[in-house]
């Protein structure tokens, strides 16, 4: 336990970077939306990149890629940082979905939320999604 606990990266992160850790969908429903669960799976799968992994607490992986020789090679993985992320890309790409699956004048913000002090950072895309009901009535 001792020796993950210092397998830490945030220590190699420069000032102002943070680990890009993964999106959330918060859903603002106009009216009655159908498979909202099912939307929500569609979207998810669109977002990118995809955070490091966590093995107890620790991106190990990621400790891994900040040291040198057989470790790194074997076991290294690039950080995922905030930077990595286009939020407003995506939030892009989330509405031209929402279209395609039918839910038309659906709009999706992003905005980011960070920890400081584990220097994380979580992206937030909002959705105001319409039903069929409500879009045929604008």
């Amino acid at each position: 336990m001792i020796l993950i606990s210092g397998c830490t990266a945030t220590k190699n992160l420069r000032e102002g970077e943070t680990f890009y850790v993964g999106a959330k969908i918060k859903f603002l429903p106009q009216g009655e939306v159908r498979r909202l669960s099912n939307v929500e799976a569609d979207l998810q799968e669109l977002i990118q990149p995809k955070p490091n992994k966590k093995y107890l607490g620790s991106r190990i992986g990621v400790w891994a890629y900040y040291r040198k020789g057989f470790i790194k090679k074997k076991f290294g993985r690039e950080p995922v940082l905030l930077k990595n992320a286009t939020p407003d890309r995506t939030a892009t790409m989330l509405q031209a979905e929402l279209q395609n699956e039918g839910y038309f004048r659906s709009t999706v913000q992003s905005e980011i939320s960070t920890n400081a002090k584990k220097k994380e950072s979580t992206v937030i895309y909002t959705v105001m999604i319409l039903s069929a009901v409500q879009a045929s009535k604008h």
